[in-house]
């Protein structure tokens, strides 16, 4: 069976972390190809060097900006020359330029899921994605049951199916504390809070920093991840007098070493869908405080850490003092490290897609 994984581009980021690792782990691993309709290969190769070994299931359309009816076509001629049986498309574009490069090829099915809701908020997006999946055969996945009520409250569309996002729990573990400070360059004997997050409007950071120079001289963050306000933040961390408790760790190489080097982990966004930071933080046995937004209350339970109104930046001083004093229940951890492992979201997807063959 050929699939075709379609994703607006192939930047750093969880969502094509996810399609990436279900590629991987899907049954039809070797009949699967990826398009992004922004974007080049070299650059993608470039964000995600794993790639090296499947380029040859890789096409990047470099789409400029804009609505181009030129995709459409490509599309579809990629489809009719690999023989693909089922599409599953990613996001507002993918999912339109993927339902009507289908209507172009009889037979083909197409899946598509949804990661958050926030674009239906957006009147001429929710007419867009109403009118597709009225007039298309498409299949509807949301990643968190939270997603999936959000698009019937706001678009009054049911979804056929909710299959949490997965990763790969192989990766992540405890670990040796000491070791994964000692290979990143960070403090042995401080408290460490983690956040890994692009630095851009909405993830928190803000919020975060303000509280840590409330926090006590001991605590400091580590931050991964690369944006548009890092060097604002940066400012603000100098103002409050704070920079040589925060740790600069862009674009981190070795995600499992940054959980296991610190003692808790905070996203505080202010929407997400299921993000996968959260769900590697869990895997890796630290305690997690973020907000209850998306999909995040699925998984981050009282066993395993708190979450918070994103606007409720008063309680987050005290829930990450508590997060750096209370341990997780491993117990608790390991049952739900198989519910969230993207050995269970392959399968599930194999299942939804497996029947379209016959079509």
């Amino acid at each position: 069976m050929n699939i075709l994984q379609i994703v607006q581009h192939l930047k750093t980021g969880g969502l094509e972390t996810m399609v990436l690792d279900l590629m991987k782990n899907s049954q039809y691993c070797d009949t699967t190809y990826i398009v992004a309709l922004e974007g080049n290969k070299e650059d993608a190769l470039a964000a995600f060097p794993q790639l090296q070994r499947i380029e040859h299931r890789i096409i990047c359309l470099n789409k400029a900006p804009g609505w181009k009816l030129g995709v459409v076509e490509q599309l579809t001629t990629i489809i009719k020359e690999k023989r693909i049986d089922a599409l599953h498309s990613h996001h507002i574009g993918p999912l339109i330029y993927g339902a009507m490069a289908q209507k172009q090829c009889k037979g083909v099915g197409h899946i598509h899921t949804i990661h958050d809701a926030w674009f239906l908020n957006t009147r001429r997006y929710r007419f867009m994605f109403q009118f597709i999946v009225k007039m298309t055969n498409v299949t509807l996945v949301a990643d968190a049951k939270t997603v999936a009520n959000d698009i019937k409250d706001l678009a009054g569309i049911n979804v056929d199916e909710t299959i949490l996002n997965g990763i790969d729990i192989t990766r992540y573990s405890s670990g040796d504390k000491m070791r994964a400070r000692q290979s990143l360059g960070l403090p042995l004997s401080e408290y460490l809070i983690g956040c890994a997050a692009r630095l851009a409007p909405g993830k928190g950071h803000k919020a975060l920093i303000e509280t840590l120079a409330k926090l006590p001289e001991s605590v400091h963050l580590v931050l991964a991840g690369q944006g548009e306000l890092g060097e604002s933040l940066e400012a603000l961390s100098q103002q409050l007098k704070i920079a040589h408790r925060i740790h600069w760790l862009g674009q981190c190489e070795d995600m499992p070493s940054f959980y296991q080097a610190i003692d808790s982990f905070c996203l505080f966004s202010e929407r997400e869908g299921l993000p996968l930071s959260v769900m590697e933080a869990i895997a890796s046995y630290k305690p997690v405080v973020s907000t209850n937004v998306g999909g995040i209350p699925e998984v981050v339970t009282s066993d395993v850490g708190m979450t918070l109104e994103p606007t409720n930046t008063r309680s987050l001083h005290s829930a990450l003092l508590e997060s750096l004093r209370t341990p997780v229940d491993r117990t608790k951890v390991k049952a739900l490290r198989k519910r969230i492992d993207v050995r269970t979201m392959s399968a599930r997807y194999d299942a939804l897609v497996k029947p379209m063959s016959f079509q």
